[in-house]
């Protein structure tokens, strides 16, 4: 048998993510490992849920699938990207430091979804950190060089590997000590970043964004609208 509360638990730690704050708790098969019980914010038991919904096997507590996101998010963008949202999404220029962003995002369920536009810049020049939240991203065009390391605090570790990613590779990054750069090659890339429930984890910020011109964010808009169509 099993069995969902949902409620505000503030003091709760996610058994997936870490993070603190729960809405759910649950117990039984459905979700969890049988015989055991565990609580959950909304980001990480919506992702079981769906899990199970694929059919997919049973992952044991404490693991994060934000690919699993990614998948959510895709199979629903196509309705959230309708010319009649647009008022939902908002605008960045993420502009403290290369590679430049102009970045179009949106609240959904439980996730953030944003859609860059990312620049090129020079060997060296790209920001390595570590993000503030589990993450999955998608090339949808273009292709960047991407570093990975691995550090707790906010000294920056040595990279431990360093690829060529090109449309239309899929990562997550699901470890609040994982960090990386991207660096996109030859011309700008466009790709979907899927963000869940916020840690406790210090990264790199800039102060006062500013957001985007209406044309920058039309541009943006219109590559995902063109090519959700296409897809369909």
């Amino acid at each position: 048998m099993a069995d969902t509360v949902r409620g505000d638990f503030p003091d709760s730690i996610c058994a997936d993510c870490g993070a603190k704050g729960c809405v759910f708790k649950h117990w039984g098969p459905l979700v969890v490992p049988f015989g055991e019980r565990a609580s959950f914010c909304g980001a990480c038991f919506s992702t079981r849920h769906e899990d199970r919904n694929f059919g997919r096997s049973m992952r044991p507590l404490g693991t994060l699938s934000m690919l699993t996101a990614l998948d959510i998010a895709e199979r629903e963008l196509p309705k959230i990207l309708s010319p009649e949202n647009d008022k939902e999404w908002g605008t960045l220029s993420v502009n403290y430091h290369p590679p430049f962003v102009k970045r179009v995002f949106a609240y959904w369920n439980w996730w953030r979804i944003s859609l860059h536009k990312i620049y090129p810049c020079k060997d060296g020049e790209a920001l390595f950190h570590p993000h503030p939240w589990p993450s999955a991203m998608r090339i949808f065009s273009g292709r960047y060089e991407m570093a990975v390391g691995f550090g707790s605090g906010d000294t920056q570790p040595p990279f431990a590997a360093k690829l060529i990613l090109p449309a239309p590779a899929r990562y997550e990054m699901t470890h609040r000590d994982a960090w990386h750069y991207v660096r996109p090659l030859d011309e700008p890339a466009f790709s979907l970043l899927v963000t869940g429930t916020p840690w406790q984890r210090s990264s790199p910020k800039g102060e006062k964004l500013q957001p985007l011109e209406d044309s920058e964010k039309k541009e943006i808009l219109e590559f995902f609208r063109s090519y959700y169509r296409k897809a369909t």
